[in-house]
This record gives structure tokens, C-alpha cells and sequence, in this order.
């Protein structure tokens, strides 16, 4: 197992299992991840790429503790809609 992988790597793959969670569901192609602001992803050229790809409007940005209420969530109580 590798200590260390690629910021690009580990966002394509949130991004797959995201749309993964939601096929065949009614809001397929309307998934979004989030996560807790690695400082990688906040970089400038990382967020130009993320645009580029069309990942970007799929996070849920972190901003002024908006979303710190996620941590209180425990995952098995999450619920699709």
C-alpha cells in the first residue's frame, strides 16, 4: 500500500464512486462529494483542473464552517432521498 497518492487520483475516484452511488436512482448524474478541504484541493491549478473536468460543481465546498455539521453525521445514519 502506498503512504502517498496523487490529489488527481484520489479526486477521480471520489468522483467515480459518486456517480456510481447514484446510478440507475432518480438523481442520477446529480451526485456530489464532499470533502474536508485538503489543501491540495483548495490550490489555484487544482481548482482550474477540477473546473476543466467538470468536478468542481460537484463538491461541496467548504466555506466558513457552512457544512461542519457533516461531522456530526455518522455515515449509516445518511439517507438518500
Amino acid at each position: 500500500m502506498k503512504g502517498s497518492i496523487c490529489i488527481t487520483d484520489l479526486i477521480e475516484h471520489m468522483v467515480h464512486e459518486t456517480k456510481h452511488m447514484f446510478t440507475g436512482m432518480n438523481y442520477e448524474g446529480n451526485g456530489f462529494f464532499y470533502h474536508d478541504a485538503l489543501s491540495q484541493m483548495m490550490n489555484k491549478d487544482m481548482k482550474e483542473w477540477m473546473r476543466v473536468q467538470h468536478y468542481y460543481e460537484m463538491w461541496i465546498l467548504p466555506h466558513k464552517g457552512v457544512q461542519c455539521w457533516i461531522s456530526l453525521c455518522r455515515p449509516t445514519s445518511w439517507r438518500l432521498i
